[in-house]
């Protein structure tokens, strides 16, 4: 018996839900630049971005490999959180001063980005809606009970809400649900609109962008390309920044 079967393809379903968009054209010859940045997922763009931001009279240059958002960032599950969810694995690796710390500093991803789409109108399906843990299995409520209780420990107990079964059933209903702790930090997105509007923001600021070109080197002050390759040697622009590869 043959049962049915769906191949993988791509792009995936984000990417085309976002719709095409021209390529940036490939690097040719050689550039130079305060800053080069390689990648344009989140990471890349946002840094590019910021680097602007801080710093309008930088040339920054970003190459891609391929296009931007073509690797995790444009395909991924769009789950937008911080660090509340993982603070039980956080204290025994950074102590409650620590953990803290990051778990408030991740506080800011979210209004980050509905900061960032608001001021430009962009669409990117932001839902903010929280997060739910919950055990499907005694084995799992411990999980549950540490996510807690590490919250309580670094005095931020209204993070981490537990829900009795009744109030995980209130939420979210399942047969095989038991008790959960809800994250108030915690959103979604459609990956590949978010991605696709970093970019659009990245040309506007007047970001130097390179597209199917992958970085074939990179050494002190060089990034070397197919078709030519981009000077960002050490320097310094002022009194207290560095000019670097990144």
């Amino acid at each position: 018996m043959n049962a049915p079967s769906v191949g993988p393809r791509l792009p995936p379903w984000w990417l085309d839900e976002a719709g095409r968009q021209r390529a940036a054209p490939q690097l040719e010859g050689e550039v130079a630049a305060d800053v080069c940045i390689v990648g344009g997922g989140y990471t890349g763009l946002w840094t590019a971005l910021t680097l602007k931001e801080r710093d309008p009279s930088l040339h920054v240059v970003l190459i891609e490999a391929e296009t931007c958002g073509a690797g995790p960032s444009g395909r991924n599950g769009g789950f937008l959180h911080g660090y509340w969810a993982g603070i039980a694995d956080l204290l025994p690796l950074l102590g409650p001063e620590g953990a803290l710390q990051l778990a408030r500093a991740g506080e800011r991803i979210v209004p980050a980005v509905r900061a960032f789409c608001e001021s430009r109108g962009e669409d990117v399906w932001l839902r903010e809606s929280g997060m739910l843990m919950v055990s499907t299995s005694p084995g799992q409520d411990a999980a549950v009970e540490r996510a807690v209780a590490a919250a309580t420990e670094v005095g931020a107990a209204e993070q981490a809400i537990p829900l009795d079964p009744n109030e995980v059933a209130g939420r979210i209903r399942s047969p095989v649900f038991r008790s959960g702790v809800y994250f108030e930090d915690g959103a979604t997105v459609q990956p590949a609109r978010l991605v696709r509007a970093l970019r659009r923001a990245v040309v506007d600021a007047g970001i130097q962008l390179h597209e199917h070109t992958p970085a074939t080197s990179i050494r002190e002050g060089e990034v070397g390309t197919p078709g030519g390759s981009v000077r960002a040697p050490e320097g310094r622009l002022s009194e207290e920044r560095p000019v670097t590869c990144s």
